[in-house]
């Protein structure tokens, strides 16, 4: 075969039923288990693409069948990665079923889904370095323990022993155990020790004898109890029902997605696997603060964040989280979270978050942001079905269909900006949202600013000047947060202008900060207070949000006061104050300072 265009074949066809849909299901299973590392790899990632279509329209117990049929190559990692994921059938038969190098799995087993893994402890055929791994992960062997009796006494046995010696009691106990079939019919002894050779059901029987016994217990304790006992002080539950204890302390790790997928110790695994932080959803069972969630998202260590664990019994309250990110040793790449999270106390939890979260939740800007996340998710999702159709990724639309869809997105498209302006505003409110530190040319940027404006000016020949010390002005904060409020400041400005109207921007040099002087338009002036301004029956030829000039203003004053200065209106001029830097850097004011020295 001199070109091996099968993937090609395959991905060509289109699967019209369920019987064409299962083949290629089948086949693309049999290709990707079996390809070699020449394919494609745009190729290899449009058949897992496919792959995972299909996935969804078979059945995950025929999967499970053709997985499991003789003849089915699963030799390839990335195919047994990706069916370890799907449903817990496939992801069974997929562990059985693989064949890969030891190398292969000591690669992919730290990777795999925590019910993968349990799954993977049942072959025979892995090597000792991947039993060694699978240890360290904590998959262990869930089967009962082995009975510390072999056969129990009978009640009748036990009467005709009472006045004997201790050692007439050894002796009926072990002539008890040599003849099993004396006993009675008691449930408390059909315990017996299990064979190797047993099946299934000699492990249901030993569970349910087991019930039986711990009951039957309880009935015989329970009738014993004199009557002026009260029954709590009879009830003493045994210590494998309060083997549970809460830590003061747990140690776990999380997969790419940050997702819970290993915890120590053991009795509270179960409890946090598959476990996922979250800041906005309020049901959550993990949620962590905005900054951590931020923090986590760049790959960022941890430091004291607040965890709140709801609806987990015993672990629930606030945990005090350090987490530190990993990547891989090879290639780089972020592999997950390495956390350790240590309970608070009472009076640690008061003293710490309580009081700064009351305020932070009673702040009408955070029930602003509340509205916004509620109003986001429908949004979102009607200009996501916009895009469908105008894009014709589900088949072919009519289009006057299309051309519709096009127009609600676009709209869609624009309350998305509003609800982000409208987030940003009440995030610098409330002090949530802390712009970036940096270095930028401030004349250069209004420059920028003001030949772009001049396409649209132009028309109405009307026109802004820049005037002042050009030299030296450089401001102490990254150049896309100073862009986006003199573009905010610029254009909504620039939009209220009237024909052949001129303004003049002043720069002014101070010791630590510098000064911008706008001269307003008439149309501004004529209002009153800009930072009051509505938005005009007439929407503007250029405008910088869809809120009005007085929401603009009120937005670029707030980003100001972010970055240590302050914008307000002087008479008929907008005055905007920033620290610089100097060359003396005992000179250059902080951004606190320079809070303070506004306020």
């Amino acid at each position: 075969m001199l070109f091996d265009d099968r993937l090609v074949t395959v991905l060509r066809q289109r699967a019209g039923g369920e019987l064409a849909t299962k083949t290629q299901y089948r086949q693309l299973i049999d290709l990707l288990g079996s390809a070699s590392r020449a394919v494609d790899p745009i190729l290899r990632d449009a058949a897992f693409v496919k792959l995972t279509e299909l996935g969804d329209a078979v059945p995950a117990s025929q999967q499970a069948e053709i997985l499991r049929e003789p003849g089915t190559r699963l030799r390839d990692p990335a195919l047994i990665m990706w069916l370890a994921q799907r449903a817990p059938k496939v992801a069974a038969s997929a562990m059985a079923g693989a064949r890969l190098t030891e190398a292969e799995w000591l690669n992919i087993i730290p990777s795999l889904p925590v019910i993968a893994r349990g799954f993977l402890r049942h072959r025979q055929d892995l090597s000792e370095n991947a039993r060694h791994v699978l240890a360290q992960l904590g998959v262990e062997d869930l089967l009962l323990p082995e009975p510390d009796m072999q056969l129990a006494p009978s009640s009748q046995q036990a009467d005709s022993t009472v006045g004997a010696t201790d050692s007439s009691k050894v002796g009926e106990a072990s002539e008890a155990d040599d003849t099993p079939a004396q006993t009675g019919d008691d449930p408390r002894n059909r315990v017996r020790r299990p064979h190797a050779s047993q099946p299934v059901s000699s492990l249901i029987e030993r569970i349910e004898a087991v019930r039986q016994q711990r009951a039957m217990a309880q009935t015989d304790a329970a009738a014993a109890t004199p009557v002026h006992q009260p029954p709590e002080a009879t009830a003493a539950p045994s210590s494998e029902l309060n083997a549970f204890t809460v830590p003061l302390s747990f140690i776990a790790c999380t997969d790419r997605d940050g997702r819970i997928e290993a915890a120590t110790p053991m009795n509270i695994a179960p409890l946090l696997f598959g476990l996922t932080f979250s800041s906005q959803n309020e049901n959550a069972p993990a949620s962590l603060p905005d900054a951590a969630i931020m923090a986590m998202r760049l790959r960022q260590p941890l430091c004291d964040a607040a965890l709140t664990l709801d609806g987990l019994g015993q672990l629930d309250g606030i945990w005090l989280l350090q987490g530190a990110p990993l990547f891989d040793s090879q290639d780089g790449q972020f592999r997950g979270y390495s956390l350790r999270a240590t309970r608070l106390s009472d009076a640690a939890c008061a003293a710490r978050f309580d009081g700064s979260a009351k305020v932070q939740t009673d702040h009408p800007s955070d029930r602003m942001r509340q509205i916004l996340h509620e109003l986001r998710t429908p949004v979102n999702a009607i200009q996501g079905f916009a895009e469908i159709i105008q894009q014709q990724l589900f088949g072919p639309a009519p289009n006057e269909y299309r051309a519709l869809s096009a127009a609600i997105a676009v709209d869609a498209a624009r309350l998305m900006a509003g609800f982000d302006e409208l987030d940003r505003l009440a995030r610098l409110e409330t002090g949530a949202l802390e712009l970036t530190e940096g270095n930028c040319d401030l004349p250069h940027i209004i420059e920028n600013m003001l030949h772009r404006l001049t396409g649209a000016l132009r028309p109405r020949n009307a026109r802004i000047v820049l005037l002042g010390d050009r030299d030296d002005v450089l401001i102490p904060h990254s150049a896309s947060d100073v862009i986006g409020m003199i573009w905010r400041i610029l254009a909504t400005l620039a939009g209220t202008m009237a024909p052949a109207e001129s303004l003049q921007i002043t720069l002014e040099k101070q010791i630590d900060t510098v000064r911008i002087s706008i001269e307003l338009p008439l149309a501004i002036i004529d209002k009153g207070d800009i930072f009051e301004a509505a938005q005009p029956a007439k929407a503007p030829s250029l405008s910088a949000g869809m809120f009005g000039t007085g929401f603009s203003i009120r937005l670029a004053r707030a980003e100001a006061k972010a970055m240590g200065g302050s914008l307000r209106q002087q008479d008929n001029q907008l005055w905007v104050t920033l620290p610089r830097l100097t060359e003396n850097p005992s000179h250059n004011s902080t951004q606190e300072e320079q809070s303070k020295h506004t306020a």
